[in-house]
């Protein structure tokens, strides 16, 4: 992939609802960092966002935003109608979790 970094994208249908489940698993793997973000965006706005070391991307919705890799570590994510999904994206060599929750306002 570009600049040596492979991302695979794909979309989760409830990816909130995903992350629980996942957490209720008792032989789940841990995560050892994980926080949310807000993004807010208006239709048809982007934002570019720099993880280091992205080895991973979840968009629940990509009819609300979609996201692309711009460039080393650089990430940006297009508003494309307004409502919320979640974005999460994994990093570096212990898989690090940052969760976006990106809201889009007509």
């Amino acid at each position: 992939m570009r600049h040596g970094i492979g991302i695979t994208l794909f979309t989760l249908a409830v990816a909130g609802t995903a992350l629980a489940r996942s957490s209720e698993k008792d032989n789940a793997p841990k995560t050892e960092s994980a926080h949310e973000e807000v993004v807010a965006l208006k239709k048809g706005g982007a934002h570019t966002l720099r993880i280091k070391g992205v080895t991973r991307v979840a968009l629940g919705d990509p009819e609300i935003a979609k996201v692309e890799l711009t460039g080393d570590d650089t990430l940006r994510v297009t508003a494309l109608t307004s409502g919320e999904t979640t974005l999460i994206l994994w990093s570096g060599p212990k898989q690090d979790m940052t969760v976006y929750r990106i809201v889009v306002k007509g």
